[in-house]
């Protein structure tokens, strides 16, 4: 009896997970959204052409090219051999960072992403989607960063109610183990304000990893989606 009724729960879980799954799949979704869009307001320092798309967004930019910081003389002031036997020195410490960021340090920093609790989490997040859309009348949507990566966000429109507070857009950013599905957009929405949730990359239903240069990007493309929603 005992088998059959954990075959039954099994089973029934299995079924479950892939309901959560075919709805949550968001890779088929068309793009609402581009980091390089018309709509987006043009212009300014924090525009980008093609050309810089690659790279990313200004303000990394700085500290990729290796431009002068605090406790690093000038480029001018530093001679070839210098800044050659630097690179050389640094390069191992280099390297192992990069490793290790990549592996065991995106795991314990950033546990949201990773395969793993995604799926151990989706029934949740689907069920988190739901009561946005039901409760809220959430807009999901897709945008598009300018390194390709796709960013899941979710808009509760609240300028309709009576009241000032939702003419103000509040931008929710999770922590490293929080989807908008289920995290600090709920206290802003309790108070009646307007309301913009996204996923880092790696996380729910976004794509790439949440690198500082990724995360960097969506950012850009989730603030330039900003005066399209306000």
């Amino acid at each position: 009896m005992c088998v059959v009724c954990f075959v039954r729960a099994l089973a029934h879980v299995f079924r479950a997970y892939l309901a959560a799954q075919y709805a949550y799949d968001f890779r088929g979704w068309p793009v609402a959204f581009r980091w390089d869009d018309a709509r987006a307001g043009g212009g300014g320092r924090g525009a980008l052409t093609c050309a810089a798309a690659a790279a990313g967004v200004w303000l990394l930019r700085g500290a990729a090219l290796g431009e002068a910081g605090p406790g690093r003389p000038p480029r001018g002031a530093r001679s070839q051999a210098q800044c050659l036997l630097r690179q050389i020195r640094e390069l191992p410490g280099q390297l192992a960072s990069y490793a290790l960021a990549r592996s065991l340090g995106r795991w314990l920093v950033y546990p949201g992403s990773t395969f793993l609790m995604t799926r151990a989490l989706l029934p949740l997040l689907q069920q988190g989607q739901e009561r946005l859309v039901a409760r809220y009348q959430g807009r999901r949507a897709k945008l598009l960063a300018c390194d390709g990566n796709e960013v899941d966000t979710m808009f509760m429109d609240r300028r309709r109610r009576p009241g000032s507070r939702g003419r103000r857009l509040v931008i929710c950013c999770e922590g490293n183990a929080g989807f908008y599905e289920m995290g600090c957009l709920a206290a802003p929405l309790e108070a009646g304000y307007s309301v913009l949730g996204w996923n880092h990359p790696g996380f729910g239903g976004s794509t790439g990893a949440p690198f500082p240069q990724h995360d960097a990007n969506a950012m850009d493309v989730v603030v330039k989606h900003k005066p399209e929603l306000a």
